[in-house]
């Protein structure tokens, strides 16, 4: 396991390898943190803090927003993590995470949420990531949300305007064609 972690920590491993060790890590059981469930049954997000900073988007019309620092998850939750919130007890059937803002639809069937664990979980509304959010939040003790739009952008370019990737504003695929 310690030698496929330190792969997927080099950035010149491909796609295609890191789909490979990440399904070969979920069948043996991942490690990672912010990968999967504590002994409670509550996800185990690896918090990041993001810096705060004016962020500057141009669509239609250049928009432009202060953003207040924040944390947001190192993964996307996974299959097992969403899986959690809706075999816990107190979490997709409980009516408190729905509130009259919300509609719930039908429950998507466990394994069209994902069939490997440590994946992305696949098939989840807004309606349904927002009563995620509020159920995780309450396990932990302070507001879990969706990132809005700005907090997004802020994300993706770590922090630092002026850039259009995380790592700078240039990107040559020939030479570094792993940068996603």
């Amino acid at each position: 396991i310690a030698a496929m972690l330190r792969e997927l920590e080099r950035p010149e491993t491909d796609h295609q390898r890191r789909k490979a060790i990440g399904d070969r890590l979920d069948a043996l059981g991942d490690p990672r943190r912010g990968i999967g469930v504590g002994s409670d049954g509550t996800p185990e997000i690896d918090w990041c803090p993001v810096p705060g900073g004016e962020v500057v988007i141009e669509e239609e019309k250049r928009t432009k927003e202060h953003v207040e620092p924040f944390y947001t998850a190192r993964y996307p939750v996974t299959a097992t993590q969403y899986k959690a919130f809706v075999e816990a007890d107190d979490g997709w059937r409980n009516s408190r995470w729905w509130r009259d803002d919300l509609r719930r639809d039908a429950l998507t069937g466990p394994d069209e949420l994902g069939r490997i664990g440590n994946h992305p979980v696949v098939r989840v509304n807004w309606y349904d990531a927002v009563a995620f959010c509020r159920w995780l939040g309450h396990r932990l003790g302070f507001t879990v949300g969706l990132p809005d739009e700005f907090q997004w952008q802020q994300s993706a370019t770590g922090g630092l305007a002026g850039r259009t990737w995380p790592w700078g504003s240039n990107r040559d695929v020939k030479r570094e064609p792993y940068l996603a």
